[in-house]
């Protein structure tokens, strides 16, 4: 299910672009419009972004539990799997914003939670995705975020690589 476009859908995908917009870090900004591009190339309507949005979340929570010393993500215990309804999604959200708060990365996901809770709301009142359609779009963003995570590690380490090598040119080049 697809939901058609409208003036308030493309309202949404102009603010995902400008989320981290006043935030220092380049590659915030870069990573927004990723994800705002990446969600217009698969199609996703307006409940199917604010699942996603909370999915990429997820994946902030579970990162933040992952670089705090924990084994696993608990958080991912909080999805079920199986399909998770309408109340289920809402506890979602509202465990969310709890555990970024927990974490202290509330402030750097603000915005985010802000356009999903904007998008859920518009849609409260008939949602309309099933049970394990939630999940799907709430995994879609988790994975997106990991994909987007690991890619930003992999081009942190070309660079100092990269970096390295010009050192070392320069060291030949002086000798």
């Amino acid at each position: 299910q697809r939901v058609g476009s409208s003036a308030h859908e493309t309202t949404s995908f102009q603010q995902l672009y400008s989320l981290q917009e006043g935030q220092e870090e380049v590659g915030l900004q870069k990573a927004a419009g990723q994800m705002q591009l990446y969600l217009q190339e698969m199609g996703y309507g307006e409940p199917h972004t604010a699942l996603f949005l909370l999915g990429y979340l997820l994946h902030q929570v579970g990162r933040s539990q992952r670089n705090s010393g924990y084994e696993h993500k608990p958080v991912l215990d909080k999805v079920n799997y199986s399909g998770m309804n309408w109340p289920r999604v809402i506890r979602l959200s509202n465990l969310l914003v709890d555990q970024l708060r927990q974490h202290r990365i509330f402030i750097y996901n603000e915005r985010i939670y802000a356009a999903a809770k904007e998008l859920l709301d518009a849609h409260a009142a008939n949602w309309p995705l099933s049970p394990e359609e939630n999940v799907f779009y709430i995994l879609s963003g988790y994975a997106w975020a990991t994909r987007a995570a690991y890619q930003t590690g992999v081009e942190k380490q070309s660079e100092a690589a990269a970096a390295e090598e010009a050192a070392d040119m320069d060291m030949e080049v002086a000798e």
